[in-house]
């Protein structure tokens, strides 16, 4: 697998942009997956979609959105589920405290100040 595998696109609207979140890097390695949620947005759904740095996705930019921790690992391949006042982010992790087993899990989203999401509690 190519050190940089990028797959599991899905867009959303969200005020004034569109968020490309993907995920980066190597999945299916149970607790050695280094798998992660990144993000970029643009004003246009066709892009081009930036980082938080201004860094085109298209040329390794990405701002990290899940982290892995202690107990899970090769957190990606997400899903984002939009309600009326919170948004869900919904992805797949290997849990190292039951043998590597992918688990399915759900968080809420913040938004910060800039329009930029994250997990509270990571990164």
């Amino acid at each position: 697998m190519h050190p940089r595998a990028v797959e599991a696109p899905f867009i959303i609207r969200k005020d004034d942009f569109y968020y490309l979140f993907v995920s980066f890097d190597q999945c299916c390695q149970s607790t050695s997956s280094t798998y992660r949620v990144m993000v970029g947005r643009s004003e246009h759904v066709t892009g081009p979609y930036v980082d938080r740095d201004d860094v085109d996705m298209m040329e390794d930019g990405g701002t990290q959105v899940t982290f892995p921790t202690e107990r899970w690992r090769g957190p990606g391949h997400n899903a984002i589920l939009q309600e009326e006042s919170v948004d869900y982010i919904v992805y797949h992790a290997y849990d190292a405290e039951n043998l590597g087993a992918p688990t399915l899990r759900i968080d809420a989203l913040v938004w910060d100040d800039e329009g930029w999401p994250s997990i509270p509690g990571q990164g």
